[in-house]
């Protein structure tokens, strides 16, 4: 059988070659002015170039200098790809490039060795500029070319290092069997361009080729497409731009911990975006579920005496049903209390609220075991307490707080009980209260969006949420953000193409792009100061 791997690529000359060379070669001079020139073909002595007709030989590039190889298995490309090693090696000035005897170029091809900087001079390192060796199979070289730009589709910065490919065979799965007809790869920028491209009509996909095949085999490999195919003429050379991502793995549990009773713990391989469970026979009555980046807890309310099951579904989808053993109460390892897990920090608004999150789902409140006082008096101050509807563990606190004061909170024994009636040891809690004038507020409008769409708005504080809105077919949208922290604010606008309130990756099968993300920085939030700020949408 023909040898295939990476047969497509360049390799490193062998290290007896170089090393043999290295001994023939003179070493570097010292002092003088530095020498920016990059080394020139002497093209008297060299394989001429933009050959036609060509037929397959060893390619000889001599410079009028000496030159090192260098890191040729990273630089030098060659499109079409090849199906056995190019042979790279170095006499004295002479870079010598011999194809694999058993290779058989394809008919009527331009082919162009790209060689980056593989090919520097000896005495300061300066690569040969541009260099690139071109050739046709055929009675003409072609020069038609396309340009593009590839993204990252989460964060829109530029992905160096990219492959853009063309293929002839425009069927779908060729980008997992074939190797492309020609190939670009993009820079620090992101940009790629391809030339000495023939007419034609192509298909095109983007890949990070980690195991360098120039196929879509790795899952761990980013990809894009464009939504049609390309059409390259003389008088419509394409200029793509194209949004990278990462497919989504079916979603698989790889894990269950419920060692624990009153929860267990489901880790997926990715995060469990969308799950639902649902009780089959024996299960308790009541399930709540909090994700938790690739791991979701399922607390329950109840001991069973039996083994009971709960199923997995995702998008209709049943992903896997899973067996817990019976417990009750006694099983609990930890500590027989409700333990709180955060609690307050930091000075509040005066019309804020403060907020502790156990360990357990809160069950049943005693507010006559809680108390609020100013800190410089024993008087007892109204105040309100609720269970998020959002967090089943978290309990928030409200009062009629005054600007710049400190207040003692503290809730004691029995104030709170989980689900199974254990309640919180003692918590007491200092708390200070900012000036408004502190604190400023976000006016935010929101304008040329489609009004057919859904979009999920976020103010964010670095990778934090402060905030989330949803969108819902309005042209323009308007938002108020009071009482926030001066400090750097960004807004993030995400198309949510298929409704669901989140943000959703693409997929090459269903032909489905990945939904769109924009980040908008805004001036920053000043103390005592209202900030407008306008967006216009733009895809």
């Amino acid at each position: 059988m023909p040898r295939r791997s990476f047969s497509f690529l360049p390799y490193l000359v062998s290290s007896a070659l170089l090393l043999a060379t290295s001994c023939a070669t003179p070493a570097a001079p010292d002092g003088g002015p530095r020498d920016n020139r990059p080394p020139q073909i002497d093209s008297t002595r060299s394989t001429p170039n933009l050959q036609t007709n060509f037929q397959k030989q060893p390619i000889e590039l001599t410079f009028d200098e000496w030159v090192t190889l260098n890191e040729v298995f990273q630089q030098v490309l060659i499109s079409p790809p090849l199906e056995y090693d190019l042979d790279i090696s170095l006499k004295r000035k002479t870079v010598v490039v011999a194809f694999d005897e058993r290779e058989v170029l394809r008919d009527n091809a331009t082919y162009t060795i790209n060689f980056g900087e593989a090919i520097r001079d000896l005495t300061e390192g300066n690569p040969a500029d541009e260099l690139r060796f071109i050739f046709s199979t055929g009675p003409q070289l072609d020069s038609l070319r396309m340009r593009g730009n590839i993204l990252d589709a989460r964060t829109r910065e530029p992905v160096e290092g990219a492959l853009f490919m063309l293929y002839e065979n425009t069927a779908d799965s060729v980008v997992r069997t074939e190797r492309p007809f020609y190939f670009g790869k993009t820079d620090s920028e992101g940009k790629f361009l391809i030339k000495n491209l023939k007419p034609g009509t192509f298909k095109g996909f983007a890949l990070t080729d980690e195991n360098f095949n120039y196929r879509y085999d790795l899952s761990s490999e980013r990809i894009g497409f464009p939504d049609s195919l390309l059409t390259i003429t003389p008088s419509a050379e394409p200029d793509v731009v194209l949004r990278l991502f990462a497919e989504a793995p079916p979603l698989q549990v790889t894990r269950q911990i419920d060692d624990v009773f009153g929860v267990i713990k489901l880790a997926f391989n990715q995060p469990p975006y969308g799950v639902q469970v649902n009780s089959l026979a024996n299960a308790p009555d009541s399930l709540w579920l909090t994700p938790k980046e690739d791991t979701l807890l399922v607390y329950y309310d109840q001991p069973s005496e039996e083994t009971w099951s709960l199923q997995i579904e995702q998008d209709t989808m049943i992903i896997d049903t899973i067996e817990i053993a019976a417990g009750n109460l006694t099983d609990i390892t930890e500590p027989a209390l409700l333990k709180v897990e955060a609690s307050p920090s930091g000075s509040i608004h005066p019309r804020g609220q403060i907020s502790w999150r156990f360990s357990r789902p809160i069950g049943r409140i005693d507010t006559s075991r809680m108390q609020v006082q100013p800190d410089t008096q024993a008087i007892n101050l109204p105040f309100s307490v609720a269970i998020d509807s959002t967090d089943l563990r978290k309990l928030t606190l409200s009062s009629s707080w005054q600007a710049e004061e400190k207040y003692n909170v503290a809730l004691f024994p029995g104030a709170v009980q989980d689900w199974h009636g254990i309640s919180n040891d003692s918590v007491t809690y200092s708390l200070r209260t900012a000036s408004t004038e502190d604190f400023g507020n976000i006016q935010l409008t929101v304008d040329a969006l489609d009004s057919t769409r859904q979009y999920i708005l976020r103010l964010m504080r670095g990778e934090s949420i402060i905030a989330e809105r949803i969108i819902d077919e309005q042209a323009i949208y308007q938002a108020e953000f009071p009482q926030q922290k001066p400090g750097d604010y960004m807004v993030r606008l995400i198309v949510d193409r298929n409704r669901n309130g989140r943000w959703d990756t693409g997929s090459y099968d269903q032909k489905r792009q990945p939904e769109v993300i924009l980040d908008h920085p805004i001036e920053r939030l000043r103390a005592n100061w209202d900030l407008e700020v306008t967006i216009a949408f733009e895809e």
